[in-house]
């Protein structure tokens, strides 16, 4: 018997104390002061992102995107070409641009920058005093040229058959490997 009513005390303890914090900490709205809150954005330094390579295949579509991070006020993006044959960029001042690859022989390499263009249309500076720009690169390769690319030296390699290794000067060598030639 004295279990029982210890539970029913622990219950009823337990009851009473739930019931009573929840009336004491009900505040009637009209008491609430909420006539001076103010929001304040966080401010974040300024950035530019101009997304991620890619590589494509001749006339497929090519899409480049980008954006200011950070917080702005006012700044614009503005998307330029550095390098490879000349692409024509229908809007260079929107996020995001697109063109269809063009037709290579074998691999070439676009590059792009995506800068912060300030109220002066000048590039806008970070805090250290560099310009805020980004680089994107698209490679486009021509598929059907190109069936296996390794690089690798004759001293390493032991061909047979029609393969050969293509050395600098080759037309179908290709710049950058870390060996002397391309299979």
């Amino acid at each position: 018997m004295s279990n029982k009513i210890h539970l029913i005390g622990v219950s009823t303890i337990f009851l009473v104390a739930t019931l009573s914090g929840g009336l004491f900490g009900c505040v009637e709205e009209s008491s609430l002061n909420n006539d001076s809150i103010e929001y304040v954005s966080e401010q974040r330094a300024l950035g530019v992102l101009a997304g991620e390579d890619g590589e494509y295949a001749p006339d497929s579509e090519v899409v480049l995107s980008g954006r200011l991070t950070g917080t702005a006020s006012g700044e614009t993006l503005l998307w330029q070409q550095t390098s490879g044959s000349t692409i024509e960029i229908v809007n260079p001042r929107q996020a995001e641009i697109s063109f269809v690859a063009p037709e290579v022989d074998g691999l070439e390499i676009f590059t792009f920058t995506l800068s912060a263009i300030g109220f002066d249309g000048e590039i806008v500076n970070d805090e250290d005093g560099k310009p805020l720009i980004d680089e994107v690169l698209a490679i486009v390769f021509d598929p059907t040229l190109k069936v296996l690319l390794e690089a690798e030296d004759y001293d390493v390699a032991t061909l047979s058959g029609e393969i050969s290794i293509a050395s600098e000067g080759d037309s179908h060598y290709l710049f950058g490997f870390s060996g002397t030639g391309a299979t």
